[in-house]
């Protein structure tokens, strides 16, 4: 599998090692399946051939079209190799994805033409006749075809499907073969899956995948727990950290404290903001030097772990912004000299336009509260010249 075209950056669920430190000898397609996972056989090309096969055999019963499925196995081909990230996806995945690709080309066709179709794919099909996704829309366009074929494929699934096809003659895998495998396995120290069935070396099929970075992201979590455990208990009773490890520790916190946060909020808030900017401080960096040590890498390479720390800051920050000013505008003065900006950054400024519209809602507020207190005043006044109790 290849890495991910813009990014150029794919997680897995092993850890590259040098090959002479890790190297395997497996001498059947059983062997593999047993120490690596039964997905390293299902994705050989021979096995999904032979599985291709058993598919379209029991397709017969279903497709009315024998000559389109006749050439099925050619189409799932194809289409494979047509794109290097379906590379390793097997038929009943194609039947499905190809699918999904016709009915989002359909849904597009069916807009240009803004009509409305009861099954925008079937019409598609009327004007661009293909023959193998004809079969596919009619299997699942008819909920009782739909359901054998959805049994059809939990039987391919089960593991017998598995030991038949490595107890046949196709599962005795030339050395050369097993040669070729070994030599690809040797290097990768695969991470135990109890919670998830994989579909490849970099993809789950189902459950919760163990990966390689949310194990270093533990032990980075772990490890900063425990040092700024340590360096707490140092200097709990109020003393100056003694020792080369702990000054340096507490000039990672002096930085973050000085010259990061209380540079950007203001003193009377900071202090609150403190744990969190220094967690993720240090645990960016945790992330960062483990990316410095061999065969192990670096976490914030991937978007998914920035993208929800940034998510984290953003909340905090926006939320506590919006609460602050807000309470400001409802229960102080303007002296207090908040932006109206804050409401969507929650950054404190002294002047600037924003104060200036902040001062004039300030101001629409004392007004009307005085036009009520005056409208009150009157109103009692009124009520007792004419002798009416309220």
């Amino acid at each position: 599998m290849a890495s991910d075209p813009i990014l150029h950056i794919k997680d897995s669920y092993y850890f590259d090692v040098p090959r002479k430190l890790w190297r395997v000898e497996y001498d059947s397609p059983e062997q593999i399946a047993e120490n690596v996972g039964a997905w390293a056989v299902r994705n050989d090309a021979d096995y999904q051939s032979w599985e291709a096969d058993k598919f379209i055999d029991e397709l017969s019963e279903l497709v009315a079209d024998k000559e389109a499925l006749a050439h099925a196995k050619d189409a799932w081909l194809h289409w494979q190799h047509a794109d290097p990230h379906r590379h390793g996806r097997p038929f009943d995945q194609y039947v499905e994805d190809a699918l999904a690709e016709l009915r989002a080309e359909a849904g597009k066709w069916a807009a240009a033409r803004d009509e409305k179709f009861n099954d925008p794919a079937q019409a598609y099909l009327v004007e661009h006749p293909d023959a193998q996704m004809d079969w596919i829309v009619k299997i699942y366009g008819d909920d009782a075809k739909l359901e054998q074929w959805s049994k059809i494929r939990r039987d391919m699934d089960d593991a017998q499907e598995l030991d038949a096809y490595m107890e046949s003659p196709r599962g005795d895998w030339s050395p050369e073969k097993l040669k070729e495998y070994n030599f690809h396995l040797s290097g990768k120290v695969f991470i135990p899956q109890p919670f998830a069935e994989l579909r490849n070396a970099y993809e789950t099929k189902s459950g919760f995948g163990i990966s390689k970075y949310m194990l270093i992201e533990v032990a980075v979590a772990i490890i900063v727990l425990l040092v700024f455990r340590w360096l707490a208990g140092r200097i709990q009773d109020g003393s100056a950290p003694k020792g080369r490890v702990a000054n340096l520790l507490e000039s990672f916190v002096t930085f973050i404290k000085t010259d990061v946060v209380e540079k950007g909020i203001d003193p009377h808030d900071s202090p609150k903001f403190m744990p969190l900017f220094w967690t993720i401080f240090m645990f960016i960096l945790g992330c960062n030097l483990m990316g410095m040590l061999p065969w192990v890498g670096s976490p914030t390479a991937s978007l998914a772990l920035t993208g929800v720390l940034a998510a984290r800051h953003f909340r905090r920050r926006h939320l506590s912004g919006r609460q602050a000013v807000w309470r400001c505008w409802l229960f102080e003065e303007p002296s207090a000299r908040f932006r109206f900006t804050d409401l969507l950054g929650g950054v404190h400024r002294a002047d600037g336009v924003g104060d200036r519209v902040l001062l004039a809602l300030h101001q629409a507020r004392d007004l009307g509260r005085s036009t009520l207190d005056e409208y009150g005043r009157w109103s009692l006044g009124a009520a007792g010249h004419h002798g009416t109790s309220i």
